[in-house]
């Protein structure tokens, strides 16, 4: 009972467990991290949720990394100030964090020895256990809508839940680095993309929502703007009229990522595929084949064959004045 009592997360209402995961999420995935909502030491010894990796070590180990703390003013230092009138923050410099043990032996010496903080780099400094995620997953069970809990834990659900919290731990980063860790290093990103990629763009959205494969008419209109104030981010479970993709992720004016979870006998054509993405097209302009004569698709026996081809066919659709939105990910960037 006592151990109950002492819970961290008694209470927590499906919100504040969205928040804590994400923020715990923010904490492990990036370096120097800083929350003005929930600090490190909150997440790990007021909630529970996280594990500080840190170590103290004489000599600092390969592959490791030092622990970096901002370092004390001294009296006769000057103070300065952050010139963003926003924050007024102490602009401080980051030291690496040493601890130095003083003794002194039988005969009056005295002996120094010092302690670096650090952390195995491939661990990270934080980190958060599966089983945690899985608490605080199910304590926010409530906030989805009752069919999507009910549909069973297969691969397209557990895909989208672990988009809806990546795309929310990555707002406010470049959109690459969210692409990056989605796809992973090995994919391939075709040229259309590339481009989308090597802007400044950041992910950046006003709300997100996840949702099962809705009526036509509602999937149509998840694609406008609405009021043209608001940005509203959605992740979609099979995607009506978009036979090529299980889950889609659409962020407006950022970007747009269909992911295939299945693997298909016969592969969808680049015909099929561009037909299925005219509803993100801007101004309504569809797609159509630019050249009956040229044969983009077919015959191929191996996948970078195959995104060649589907490359050439939207180079070939924006060259006949078939515009593709801004932030639009073709199919072959999703692989």
């Amino acid at each position: 009972m006592r151990f109950r009592g002492l819970n961290g997360l008694i209470g927590t209402t499906p919100q504040e467990a969205s928040a804590l995961l994400v923020e715990s999420l923010r904490y492990v995935l990036f370096d120097g991290h800083i929350s003005s909502t929930h600090s490190a030491g909150h997440l790990i010894s007021g909630r529970g949720i996280m594990v500080d990796n840190a170590t103290y070590e004489k000599v600092v180990p390969p592959n490791y990394a030092n622990v970096l703390v901002p370092k004390e003013r001294q009296p006769n230092e000057k103070k300065i100030e952050s010139t963003d009138s926003n924050t007024r923050s102490l602009a401080k410099k980051l030291v690496p964090n040493t601890k130095t043990i003083v003794s002194i032996d039988s005969e009056g010496n005295e002996h120094r020895i010092s302690y670096h903080a650090c952390y195995p780099k491939a661990r990270g400094r934080y980190s958060i256990s599966p089983a945690m995620v899985v608490v605080l997953t199910t304590l926010m069970s409530n906030a989805f809508e009752e069919n999507f809990s009910n549909i069973g834990d297969v691969f397209e659900r557990e895909m989208a839940k672990f988009l809806f919290f990546i795309v929310q731990a990555f707002h406010g980063r470049p959109v690459r680095e969210l692409v990056d860790f989605i796809v992973g290093p090995s994919a391939f990103v075709g040229k259309t993309a590339q481009k989308i990629l090597k802007r400044n763009t950041t992910v950046a959205f006003d709300s997100v929502a996840l949702r099962i494969a809705g009526a036509d008419k509602n999937h149509v209109n998840l694609w406008t703007s609405g009021d043209g104030a608001s940005s509203h981010a959605w992740i979609e479970i099979s995607p009506p009229g978009l036979g090529s993709a299980d889950i889609v992720l659409h962020i407006p004016k950022v970007i747009t990522i269909p992911i295939q979870c299945k693997d298909v006998g016969n592969p969808f054509s680049y015909h099929e595929i561009a037909k299925a993405l005219n509803s993100m097209l801007v101004n309504s302009n569809r797609w159509k084949n630019p050249d009956q004569s040229k044969e983009y698709a077919g015959g191929h026996n191996d996948y970078a064959q195959a995104l060649q081809a589907v490359e050439i066919a939207f180079s070939d659709a924006q060259q006949g004045d078939i515009t593709i939105p801004e932030g639009t990910v073709t199919p072959s960037a999703a692989a």
